[in-house]
C-alpha cells in the first residue's frame, strides 16, 4: 500500500497527527503590506495555516516568497470586497490542482452564494469546500492544535442582495451556477439598479484569537503526593487535560493540570481588526470594547499581546480611533498592515529585478516601476504621544507567539527588496561566463551597425565600451550591462527611423506615424503576460492600450492583479486612479478565470477614484459608466457579485456575440460606442469566434488614424481571425507553449510559438508581439534562441506534413513593458538581447508556479482553463 502524504488532507482529518503536542512554533506573518499589493495575515502553527483575507495577488506572493499553501486549513474573511476576496478563487483553483482535499472557508453569509456563482469558471470538485458563516452567533474555531478564534461582528450597512430563492440557496450546500454561452437580445445591458434587488444585511468582522495555554513543567513529586498512579494519566496531564483517575488510596476524583504543573501560562491572545470606513467607527468601537484587556472577563484568560489593524490611514488618523487604541493594555503591540500605513517597498522582488535588467536595454520601453521606499506615510498616532507600541507593517514581517522566550517581532524577517546592485549579483550567482557576455555585446553592436548600413543610415557609434578586466565579478557584470545599455540607447533614433522594405500596403506603420492624426501613435502596456497561474515574473493576462500620452484607453482582458499592475506601471496610486478614470472600455475574451477575475477590482477602484475626485459616474458626467464587452457569462457573474456584496459598480455591458464581424448589429450605434469613437477615436471593434472554450473570442480594433491591432485572446490558430485581421499593423497573439508541445497545445486549445508566428505570416501582420506564456517558461521561452534570426521555420500542419514560412518580425512581451506604435518597428531587435540579459537556465520556481491547470482537456470539458 503506497505511503500517504503527510499533508494530503486538511486539518479536520489530521487530529491524530498532533494530538499529543499542541505547541510548536506559532507566529503571525504579514504579506502584501505595500501600495502595489493587498494585505494578508497568516497564522502559522505546526501543520496548519489560518489565512485572514485573500486579496488580489495573494497566490503570486506565496509563490514568490515560498509560502506553502498546501497546509492552509482555514481562510477567514473580514468582509466581502475585492480587497479581501480578489485572490480567493484563484487560490482555491490552485489548491484543488495541487491535490488538496478540503478547506474551511469562513466569512459573511453571502460568501456561499458568491462561491456558487463562480462555479461556472472556478469549479474544483476534488477540493471539498466547507463554507461557514461567521454571522452565526455560535460560530467559532477550535482547532485540534488548540487555537481558538471568535468573530466580532459589525453590522455595517444595508445592501442589496438576491431574491428569496437566492437566500434559500445560501443556506444549503454550494450548488453549481450554470452560465450559458449565448446572448439573448442585442440591446445593451445597464448594471442593476437598487430597486431591482431586495434588502439584506452584510457585515464587517474582526477576529479575536487565542493560542493554547502553555501547561508548564510536570511536577512528578507533587503528582506522587496527590497519589496519582504513573501511566498514561501523566501524559494527559502534561498535555493540559483534566482527567478523572483512581488514586492510590482507592478514591476517585478529577485532577486538574494546574495541580501538577508549575510555571504554566495562559495562552496569549491576538486581535485582527478591520474598520474600512470612518462612518463605521462608532459601531466598530462599541463592538470591540468587551475584547480589550481593560475588560474584567479577560484578566485571567490570557493576555492580549498583539493587535493587527487592517484599517486604512483615514480611519486610524481619526481621534476616536486614537482613543480606542489607547484604551488597550499598554503592553499590547499594534501593527498597521493597510498599504496606506506601510512603506512603498514593492513585494514583487523577482519582477522588479527583471525590469531593472531590461531597463539596461531600453529605459523607455521598460519604464521605471513604482519607486520603492521603506518609509511609511506619516501618522498622527506615534509612540511618543502614547504608551502603546505602534509598529509599521512590513512584507514578510513575523510576530512570534510561541515559544515565550522569543515572543514579539522577529527582526530577521521582512528583508529589503533587491536593488540595482543585485543585478550584477544575479549574474554571478548563475556562474555567467563574462568573456561570453562581452562577445555577445560586441556581436550585438556589430549586427545593429550592419543593419543600419543596409538601410543607408550612417551611424557614428559610441567609443568602444570600456570593459573592466580586474576587480570583483559584480563590477565586471555591471560594467558589461551598462555598456550594452549605452550601445542600444545610442542607436535608438536610427533604429526608430527604419522602415522595412516589402510589399506595399494601404498604409503601413510609417505612413500612419507620418499622418500626425490624433491617436496615431498609441501606447501598448502589457500588464500581465502569463497564463493560467501567476508566477514570480509574470502576472495574468491584461493589456492596456492608450490612444496617446493622456492615457485615455481600453483594457484587453483583465486577469487577477490587473489593478496592482497598473499601480506599478504608472508609478503611484494617484496615477493609477487617473488611468482608471480615463479608461473607457474593458474587453474580455472568454470566461476563464485568468482573463477576467481582475475586473471586479478595476470596477471597485474606478468607483473609488471617482468618489475621491468628486465625480459622479453617469451618461451625462465626464466619467461615464465603464463599457464592458465580454462573454454572456461575465454579465451574470458581475450581477451576482454586486448582489452578494452591495459594492457600487457602474458599467454598461455588451455581449461579444453582438459584435461578431459576420453580422454586425446596430449595437455600434449606441451611446456607449459613440463614446468610444468620440473619446478614443476607435472606428470599429469586431469580434471573431475562436477555438478555445465555449464563447471564446478574439478582437480586431481599428482606429480613425488608420492603425489596426488584432488580439487573439486564447485560441488555436484561426483561419477566420487571419481573414478578418488581414493587414494588421500589430498582431498580439498568445504563444502558450513551445513547438515541442504542439500536441499539448492542441489538447488544451492553445497555440505554440511557431503557430502564432505562422498566423502573423498568413495575416500579413506588419509586426507580431507574443504573449500569454506558460508558467514553465519563467522569463523567456528557450525556443526563441532557436527561431530568432532564422529566415524561415517549419510549421507542423497536424497531418504529418510541415510547411516552411518566412518568420515575421516579432517581439516578446514582458510584464510592465510599454511600447508605442513607432517602437514596435524595432522590437524584434531586442529579442536576441533579452536572451543574454537573462541567464540561460532560470532558477526553478515554486511547485505552484510550475503548475499547469490540470483540468480535463477543453475538448472534453468547458470548465476552467489549463
Amino acid at each position: 500500500m503506497p505511503k500517504r502524504k503527510k499533508y494530503s488532507k486538511a486539518s479536520s482529518v489530521q487530529k491524530s497527527v498532533y494530538r499529543h503536542s499542541k505547541h510548536g512554533s506559532m507566529y503571525l506573518q504579514f504579506l502584501g503590506t505595500s501600495v502595489d499589493a493587498t494585505p494578508t495575515v497568516v497564522l502559522f502553527t505546526e501543520g496548519q495555516r489560518f489565512v485572514f483575507n485573500t486579496g488580489e495577488g495573494f497566490q503570486r506572493m506565496c509563490t514568490e516568497h515560498k509560502v506553502k499553501l498546501i497546509r492552509v486549513s482555514d481562510i477567514l474573511m473580514t468582509r466581502l470586497d475585492p480587497d479581501t476576496f480578489g485572490g480567493l478563487l484563484g487560490m482555491l483553483m490552485t489548491l484543488g490542482d495541487i491535490g488538496m482535499k478540503s478547506i474551511n472557508l469562513h466569512g459573511p453569509a453571502n460568501l456561499r452564494a458568491l462561491l456558487s456563482a463562480s462555479n461556472s469558471f472556478a469549479r474544483r470538485d476534488k477540493l471539498k469546500k466547507k463554507v461557514l458563516s461567521v454571522d452565526d452567533p455560535e460560530w467559532k474555531i477550535e482547532s485540534d492544535r488548540g487555537v481558538q478564534i471568535t468573530a466580532v461582528p459589525l453590522q455595517c450597512r444595508q445592501i442589496k442582495t438576491g431574491t428569496e430563492p437566492q437566500a434559500k440557496r445560501q443556506r444549503g450546500d454550494v450548488k453549481e451556477f450554470h452560465s450559458q454561452h449565448q446572448c439573448g437580445d442585442t440591446k445593451e445591458f445597464q448594471s442593476p439598479k437598487a430597486s431591482e434587488m431586495s434588502k439584506a444585511s452584510a457585515s464587517v468582522f474582526s477576529f479575536v484569537g487565542k493560542i493554547p495555554a502553555f501547561p508548564g513543567v510536570f511536577n512528578r513529586k507533587r503528582a506522587e503526593e496527590i497519589g496519582i498512579v504513573p501511566g498514561r494519566i501523566y501524559a494527559k496531564l502534561k498535555g493540559g487535560e483534566t482527567v478523572e483517575c483512581t488514586l492510590r488510596d482507592g478514591t476517585t476524583r478529577k485532577v486538574k493540570p494546574s495541580e501538577v504543573l508549575t510555571g504554566g501560562e495562559p495562552g496569549y491572545r491576538f486581535c485582527i481588526l478591520d474598520c474600512p470606513s470612518v462612518r463605521l467607527l462608532p459601531m466598530f468601537i462599541d463592538s470591540l470594547t468587551p475584547y480589550k484587556d481593560t475588560h474584567p472577563q479577560l484578566t485571567s484568560d490570557g493576555k492580549l499581546k498583539v493587535v493587527i489593524h487592517f484599517s486604512p490611514l483615514s480611519v486610524v488618523n481619526d481621534e476616536r480611533y486614537s482613543e480606542f487604541i489607547q484604551s488597550f493594555a499598554p503592553e499590547a503591540d499594534h501593527i498597521m498592515v493597510h498599504p496606506s500605513m506601510c512603506g512603498k517597498q514593492t513585494v514583487w522582488w523577482g519582477s522588479e529585478l527583471n525590469m531593472l535588467k531590461l531597463r539596461l536595454l531600453d529605459r523607455d520601453i521598460f519604464p521605471q516601476v513604482a519607486k520603492t521606499s521603506d518609509k511609511g506615510l506619516p501618522l498622527k498616532l506615534s509612540p511618543s504621544k502614547m504608551s502603546h507600541n505602534l509598529i509599521q507593517g512590513r512584507h514578510l514581517l513575523k510576530y512570534i507567539l510561541f515559544p515565550h522566550k522569543r515572543i514579539g517581532l522577529d527582526q530577521s524577517a521582512g528583508l529589503t527588496a533587491p536593488g540595482i546592485r543585485n543585478i550584477s549579483a544575479s549574474f554571478v550567482e548563475k556562474g555567467v561566463d563574462f568573456k561570453s557576455v562581452e562577445e555577445r555585446i560586441l556581436a550585438f553592436r556589430e549586427r545593429l551597425q550592419q543593419e543600419v548600413e543596409q538601410n543607408k543610415n550612417k551611424v557614428q557609434l559610441q567609443a568602444e565600451p570600456k570593459i573592466v578586466s580586474q576587480g570583483s565579478k559584480k563590477n565586471v557584470a555591471l560594467g558589461l550591462l551598462d555598456a550594452a545599455g549605452g550601445i542600444v540607447t545610442s542607436l535608438l533614433p536610427q533604429i526608430n527611423a527604419m522602415v522595412p522594405e516589402g510589399k506595399s500596403r494601404r498604409a503601413n506603420i510609417a505612413d500612419i506615424l507620418a499622418s500626425s492624426q490624433p491617436g496615431n501613435n498609441p501606447f501598448i502596456t502589457f500588464l500581465g503576460t502569463g497564463s493560467a497561474v501567476p508566477t514570480k515574473y509574470r502576472s495574468l493576462s491584461a493589456i492596456h492600450i492608450a490612444m496617446d500620452s493622456s492615457q485615455k484607453g481600453i483594457l484587453l482582458d483583465c486577469g487577477e492583479g490587473a489593478y496592482l499592475q497598473i499601480v506599478r506601471a504608472f508609478g503611484t496610486v494617484e496615477n493609477a486612479r487617473a488611468v482608471l478614470l480615463k479608461l473607457e472600455c474593458v474587453w474580455i475574451s472568454h470566461m476563464h478565470a485568468d482573463h477576467h477575475l481582475g475586473l471586479l477590482n478595476i470596477l471597485h477602484k474606478r468607483q473609488e477614484a471617482a468618489k475621491i475626485g468628486g465625480f459622479d459616474i453617469g451618461s451625462k458626467s465626464p466619467i461615464r459608466p465603464l463599457l464592458i464587452i465580454g462573454p454572456n457569462g461575465l454579465e451574470k457573474w458581475l450581477r451576482e457579485f454586486k448582489k452578494c456584496t452591495g459594492i457600487e459598480m457602474e458599467y454598461t455591458f455588451v455581449c461579444n456575440y453582438t459584435l461578431r464581424h459576420r453580422k454586425p448589429e446596430k449595437i455600434t450605434q449606441t451611446v456607449a460606442f459613440k463614446a468610444l469613437r468620440d473619446r478614443l477615436g476607435i472606428e470599429y471593434l469586431d469580434t471573431v469566434k475562436v477555438d478555445h472554450c465555449p464563447d471564446a473570442w478574439a478582437a480586431v480594433i481599428g482606429h480613425t488614424s488608420g492603425w489596426k491591432i488584432v488580439y487573439s485572446g486564447d485560441c488555436r490558430p484561426s483561419a477566420e481571425l487571419i481573414r478578418v485581421g488581414r493587414g494588421a499593423h500589430v498582431l498580439i497573439h498568445e504563444a502558450t507553449f513551445d513547438d515541442s508541445l504542439v500536441d499539448e497545445a492542441y489538447d488544451r486549445k492553445h497555440s505554440t510559438v511557431g503557430e502564432a508566428l505562422h498566423v502573423g505570416f498568413q495575416m500579413r501582420a506588419e509586426r507580431v508581439i507574443l504573449t500569454h506564456f506558460s508558467a514553465r517558461y519563467p522569463k523567456i521561452p528557450e525556443e526563441f534562441e532557436q527561431e530568432e534570426g532564422k529566415g524561415e521555420m517549419d510549421r507542423d500542419m497536424g497531418d504529418g506534413h510541415a510547411t516552411k514560412f518566412k518568420i515575421p518580425k516579432f517581439g516578446v512581451s514582458f510584464d510592465l513593458m510599454r511600447v508605442r506604435l513607432d517602437q514596435v518597428l524595432w522590437m524584434d531587435k531586442l529579442v536576441e538581447a533579452c536572451r543574454w540579459i537573462f541567464p540561460e537556465h532560470a532558477e526553478g520556481e515554486d511547485d505552484i508556479s510550475k503548475l499547469e491547470r490540470s483540468d480535463e482537456s477543453p475538448r472534453a470539458s468547458s470548465g476552467s482553463k489549463p
